[in-house]
């Protein structure tokens, strides 16, 4: 439940939390009226906005509905969903990468390349050479993500 202030502050928040302070150029309220000129409780923005690209958009999909008592809520979907950014989660090859990378930065390998990646399996094929061994591993991550590793011949 929220008011009009709320609401409009809901908007500028999700779309600056997406595209950054200042992007909203401009909100415009209006309670839609009946034929009759009687208000009907649905609340309307009007938003303009720049995006990353800085490219303006007025977008019209903002709707809310009183409930009787003042307080408003989204009405049918709630809009602000479309400026969440999605999760950004690792995949595998990502997670082996940044091991393999690891490794060679903090100087326990001299040199390391992955040479094919099985996301479905989590099973990667790397070539690897450090201080002391040399040759192609199938690597996968265990349970507390350490790389785990077994000399392969192909």
């Amino acid at each position: 439940m929220a008011t009009v202030e709320e609401m409009e502050n809901e908007i500028k928040n999700a779309i600056e939390g997406r595209y950054g302070k200042g992007a909203v150029k401009d909100i415009f309220h209006e309670e839609l009226v009946d034929a009759s000129r009687n208000a009907t409780g649905i609340h309307h923005w009007v938003v303009k906005y720049v995006d990353d690209n800085n490219i303006l958009h007025v977008d019209h999909d903002f709707y809310a509905e009183d409930d009787g008592s003042g307080n408003l809520y989204w009405r049918n979907v709630n809009p602000l969903r479309k400026f969440e950014l999605p999760d950004q989660t690792q995949t595998f090859g990502d997670k082996i990468r940044q091991k393999i990378n690891d490794m060679v930065q903090n100087g326990q390998a001299l040199y390391a390349e992955i040479i094919s990646i099985n996301e479905e399996l989590e099973r990667a094929r790397i070539f690897l050479k450090t201080d002391s061994e040399e040759g192609t591993y199938i690597v996968w991550l265990d349970e507390q993500g350490n790389l785990q590793k077994v000399k392969t011949s192909f």
